[in-house]
């Protein structure tokens, strides 16, 4: 980097919250300067990209992302944003794509396993989702939004649009998102993992950390009432059966 350009990138300070759009618009501005001075600066490139995220001008913020990993194919912060972009989007074979390469380069990213065990969650992929969640939960055990998701990954409770808030660490801005995870059809496509004790389990687990959690709360309740149903139906399904065979034998 040359001199002049270290002294530019030195001089960006975080805007202050909540940011305005001529205060993102200056630090563009500088980190512009930067690029024009050090071409090769992947730093100065991401900081770009999350400030157009900032100001919501997403193209941009994804063909500047894209150019940090033709730089550099494992950067962290290019393929995590451009997953939170794309689930932003519902664009989740894209987001799953890179979010992927994050975990595989970079296991540790715990908010990027989430993510992606959430998109496998929205597109039904249950087995995937399943994986990373508990990817999530080998490096951090108690991880709350890991153990509660997973719970509803082992009911057929209707999974209500879960809402995450990204916090760009380099600027300091919050970038406000959704991660929509529901299902249509809950039944059908959860049928084969309504395994309610262990979702119980989970949903304990969630309040063991969190007491005020009332989703998961609400959960355990749901997750009771379910099983006693499926008992109930599983009862009344034998009972015909039975009375089925008699009159045959009659």
């Amino acid at each position: 980097m040359t001199s002049t350009a270290s002294i530019i990138l030195r001089c960006i300070h975080p805007p202050s919250f909540p940011p305005t759009n001529s205060t993102l618009s200056l630090s563009v501005h500088r980190y512009q300067q930067v690029i024009s001075l050090d071409p090769h600066n992947v730093r100065a490139y991401s900081n770009l990209a999350l400030l157009h995220l900032d100001l919501r001008d997403y193209q941009k913020a994804e063909e500047t992302f894209l150019h940090v990993l033709t730089v550099d194919p494992s950067y962290r912060s290019a393929l995590y944003n451009l997953g939170v972009l794309y689930n932003h989007q519902q664009k989740l074979e894209q987001a799953v794509g890179y979010l992927e390469q994050l975990v595989l380069h970079h296991p540790s990213h715990l908010n990027g396993a989430q993510l992606l065990a959430d998109c496998y969650f929205n597109s039904r992929q249950l087995d995937k989702a399943d994986h990373f969640y508990h990817h999530v939960l080998k490096y951090h055990p108690s991880h709350v939004a890991a153990l509660h998701n997973l719970g509803m990954a082992h009911t057929n409770i209707h999974m209500y649009p879960i809402h995450c808030t990204h916090t760009h660490t380099q600027t300091n801005v919050c970038w406000y998102t959704h991660v929509h995870v529901s299902y249509a059809f809950p039944g059908v496509v959860m049928a084969e993992r309504s395994q309610y004790t262990e979702a119980i389990v989970l949903f304990r687990k969630v309040l063991a950390v969190d007491p005020s959690h009332e989703g998961a709360r609400r959960h355990i309740e749901q997750a009771r009432q379910q099983k006693a149903e499926r008992h109930t139906q599983a009862d009344q399904g034998s009972h015909r059966n039975r009375g089925k065979h008699g009159q045959r034998q009659k």
